[in-house]
């Protein structure tokens, strides 16, 4: 395994190197002494990507969303426990972002669960927003705009019953 991972990262973009790697280590396929074995393996220009890997995303796609919004200069944190469940990444502290693929989150019980989650972080004063797939992986530049723009728009207040 080791050795496609050589062979991959040596052809691979930065982003996918780095989502890759992070699903490896994710899913237990790669542990940090594999993960030192890599990095001595791999050309100079890709050993500091692997700096920026911690295993923790679930989704390649998180791990590519948040690698962007760091270079940004954004605080990212990854599978941030929420009332009994997590969020994908929040970044600054209140921008709940979700990244999520339809067949799980369009329909049925999990549809049901992120809506109640996301209108209770509306009133807990959150901002949340959803991307998919392909905003991601084929429209990063626009996905990392629209978080540009949202993060701008600043965070909302609490919002208070009457």
């Amino acid at each position: 395994m080791l050795d496609a991972l050589v062979q991959y990262c040596r052809r691979a973009d930065r982003l996918d190197v780095i989502a890759t790697v992070d699903s490896a280590l994710h899913r237990r396929i790669l542990n940090s002494a594999g993960l030192e074995a890599l990095r001595r393996r791999l050309p100079a220009r890709c050993r500091e990507w692997l700096d920026r890997v911690n295993g923790d995303a679930e989704a390649g796609t998180e791990s590519i969303l948040r690698v962007a919004c760091e270079d940004e200069g954004w605080c990212v944190q990854i599978q941030v426990s929420y009332r009994g469940g997590r969020l994908d990444l929040v970044i600054d502290g209140w921008l709940c972002i979700e990244v999520d693929g339809s067949e799980f989150h369009d329909v049925g019980k999990q549809a049901s669960r992120d809506r109640r989650r996301n209108t209770q972080l509306v009133r807990d004063g959150y901002r949340w927003h959803r991307f998919g797939y392909a905003d991601v992986v084929h429209r990063l530049d626009e996905t990392i705009e629209v978080i540009r723009i949202l993060l701008r728009q600043g965070r909302p207040s609490i919002v208070q019953d009457s």
